[in-house]
């Protein structure tokens, strides 16, 4: 799925300004990634994590405040 362009970045290789979000496993690899590339060219532009971690962090930041609010524990 291509998305609409407001920043003005264009591919550096055919000069096309939309992208899309691509979902692969690395090859070797236990897991998967996401892939900003070109949707003319399919250029690789950045690979960013198939997990969002940082929620995952904070939702497990907020469990551990709640078990440390029950126990007293500040």
């Amino acid at each position: 799925m291509a998305y609409a362009n407001h920043s003005g970045t264009k591919c550096p290789k055919c000069g096309n300004s939309s992208f899309e979000l691509a979902e692969d496993f690395p090859s070797k690899a236990n897991f998967k990634m996401y892939y900003i590339r070109c949707a003319s060219c399919n250029t690789f532009l950045q690979a960013l994590p198939y997990f969002d971690t940082n929620s995952k962090i904070e939702a497990l930041q907020n469990d551990i405040n709640k078990i440390k609010s029950k126990l007293g524990v500040y």
